[in-house]
């Protein structure tokens, strides 16, 4: 083999790598910004529509990513006409319960669950596991990275899904 055809193969390896490095960075940023802009979804329909708009494409195999995924959709159901919030409601659950399926020990899907069903009407049903998810961030929630368990303390002691005896054992940890 020549230099030149070493050479080719090298830059064709580094290229290859590079891009795969970029595609996981790009998914690093998707999932960063689906966390940030998440709340702001479920807020005001023109901050929905427009991160359904940037994402409306995303094809990612991270179950994660997939989660907050089906967690816009959810939020779409909010802010959608009456004729179609049942739809966007429906397709969003399957996603993120796809996700948790894939991933059933996660813990930032568990609790972004968690924040969906305790803050969503009785009336559609989607509150199963809710309990267990209590149950389970609880459990877990001294394992998670700094933001999340901030985020998840912040929740806890704002919902009214958490009773006073369960909001002071996050206090505890």
């Amino acid at each position: 083999m020549t230099s030149i055809h070493k050479l080719f193969i090298f830059c064709s390896l580094f290229a290859l790598l590079a891009r795969q490095a970029g595609a996981q960075q790009s998914e690093s940023g998707i999932l960063s910004e689906l966390r940030e802009g998440l709340p702001g979804a479920f807020q005001e329909r023109d901050a929905c529509t427009n991160m359904l708009i940037k994402y409306s494409t995303t094809k990612s195999a991270d179950p994660v990513v997939q989660g907050y995924l089906g967690a816009l959709k959810i939020a779409q159901s909010r802010h959608a006409p009456l004729q179609d919030k049942l739809r966007y409601f429906r397709t969003g659950r399957d996603q993120l319960e796809m996700a948790i399926s894939r991933k059933p020990n996660h813990l930032e899907l568990t609790f972004l669950r968690l924040t969906i069903q305790s803050n969503l009407p009785g009336i559609l049903g989607y509150s199963a596991n809710l309990e267990n998810a209590k149950r389970f961030v609880r459990d877990h929630y001294t394992e998670a990275p700094p933001l999340l368990k901030k985020r998840i303390v912040t929740f806890v002691h704002q919902s009214e899904a958490f009773t006073d005896d369960e909001k002071s054992r996050f206090n505890s940890h």
